[in-house]
């Protein structure tokens, strides 16, 4: 008995020595490694664990990698998998588990394995007491390897279900019948668990499906699994990154309430997207309909291709609205109309049936002036016009010349006033719906004159559908 434990000791002893020598050779490595025992004594079918941690001193990011060579009596993992990409002065770290694959003597074993990074090397070794070697027995310790499916980054549909995919393995004998897999993560968007069991040495894989808010902001997370066993974490997979993606869905609503001569249109825009947005709304709109639309709120126009556009600049939040109300009414234009067709309808009522209208041409004759007076006299209603009698009065400085002309109505009385002037007077028995009889006479000044002369309106007296009527010419004033 004294001499087994003599020889172990001695063999203790060697592989200490060979750990010292082999780490002399990294001693002016640029990386800082510890590693430490989890679980050093184990026995058949146990796995021994352990935690390596790499801190990198280099100024530049490396990717530090295991070899464990040839270890023919034992398998060896790792999770990571054999490979982790360390920032500079970082710290990376490995778990790293290791169990006899056959009945194997009881003693002390070292494994050797070698950490490469670029061009350089550290050498470490894997301490283990298996079998008999542990002095007391002991429970067998829950170890269970974490390895998700896909650890890169993800990018993630807020609108979708985000499921993970956890590939699991248990590394001994220990039924576990109450198992729970917990998602975190340090931004506190995801927030799921799932209940299992994994029987010894079984390896399974669990999907764990969950969901976030649909209008959740773009933005970068990382996640952990633990797996929690009899009220405590037993393992964990930290800082799995995921990045939620942006999209865009704005929508549109147009609703439209019409009454007469009226239309309200109010336009609702949401923004359903997930980040906020700056868009601007157009609606066409020619100039005649502008002239009677009022918006809220205000807008501006712009010409795209011969169409002009009533134009709102707007800025949404996710879940914000922004609404545009389109006001438009002929109401007014419609109420001008009207009154204008009922002015003109008036008019054609109460107007004169017989139009008499004053045209007067002017000429010179040394210091006389000269003038030529038309009175056209028009029935301008659809029913006959009888006993007209059409009164003139001539300024007493002018003179009426006696000339008679072919076709033109010679007036029926002409009577001189020193003071009053000259009454002319002129009958005509009938006219016909629509017909025009043309009165002409000529005057001159007596003498020369500076200055104006008035000549007044002229006075019609008719008969029409029975009744007396009278109506008036137009004034004319004569600058000489």
């Amino acid at each position: 008995m004294m001499g087994g434990l003599s020889k172990r000791l001695v063999l203790f002893a060697f592989f200490s020595v060979v750990i010292a020598l082999l780490s002399a050779q990294d001693a002016f490595s640029q990386a800082n490694v510890t590693l430490t025992p989890i679980n050093d004594e184990i026995i058949a079918m146990e796995f021994a664990e352990f935690e390596l941690e790499i801190k990198n001193l280099e100024p530049e990011t490396h990717t530090f990698s295991l070899d464990f060579g040839i270890a023919p009596l034992w398998s060896i993992i790792s999770t990571p998998a054999y490979r982790i990409q360390v920032k500079s002065g970082e710290t990376g770290s490995f778990r790293i588990f290791a169990k006899a694959r056959s009945l194997i003597p009881d003693q002390l074993y070292s494994i050797p394995f070698t950490i490469s990074y670029g061009d350089k090397k550290i050498n470490r070794a894997l301490m283990i007491k298996y079998g008999d070697v542990v002095k007391e027995p002991k429970e067998y310790k829950p170890t269970v390897v974490i390895k998700p499916e896909a650890i890169e980054l993800r990018e993630i549909d807020p609108r979708e279900t985000i499921a993970f995919k956890i590939h699991l393995s248990n590394l001994n004998v220990l039924n576990m019948s109450e198992l729970s897999a917990i998602l975190f993560s340090e931004g506190r968007l995801i927030d799921a668990h799932k209940d299992f069991s994994l029987a010894p040495l079984e390896r399974k894989v669990i999907l764990i499906e969950t969901s976030i808010d649909p209008h959740t902001k773009p933005q970068r997370d990382k996640v952990t699994i633990a797996l929690k066993y009899q009220e405590k974490i037993i393992a964990t997979f930290e800082n799995i990154e995921i990045e939620v993606k942006g999209y865009e869905d704005i929508k549109t609503e147009e609703k439209t309430a019409s009454a007469f001569l009226r239309e309200k249109k109010d336009i609702t825009i949401e923004n359903n997207g997930n980040y906020d947005v700056r868009k601007t709304y157009k609606k066409e709109m020619g100039f005649f309909k502008r002239i009677f639309t009022k918006t809220e709120p205000g807008h501006y126009i712009i010409r795209e291709e011969g169409k002009s556009f009533l134009t709102w600049d707007y800025s949404l939040s996710p879940k914000e609205t922004f609404i545009v109300s389109i006001s438009t009414s002929y109401v007014s234009i419609f109420v001008v109309l009207v009154i204008a067709g009922l002015v003109v309808l008036f008019y054609f009522l109460l107007r004169s049936p017989l139009q008499c209208r004053k045209n007067v041409d002017v000429s010179k004759k040394g210091d006389t002036t000269l003038i030529k007076v038309k009175l056209s006299i028009k029935n301008r209603s659809s029913s006959d016009i009888s006993n007209i009698t059409v009164k003139e009065i001539i300024h007493p400085l002018m003179l009426v010349s006696r000339e008679s002309q072919i076709g033109v109505i010679e007036p029926r009385k002409i009577i001189k006033h020193k003071t009053k002037g000259t009454l002319l007077e002129w009958h005509i028995d009938r006219l016909e719906p629509f017909e025009e009889r043309l009165i002409i006479y000529k005057a001159a000044t007596k003498i020369s004159i500076i200055g104006e002369i008035i000549l007044k309106s002229a006075l019609a007296r008719f008969q029409y559908k029975g009744k007396e009527k009278s109506t008036k010419s137009n004034s004319y004033i004569l600058e000489v």
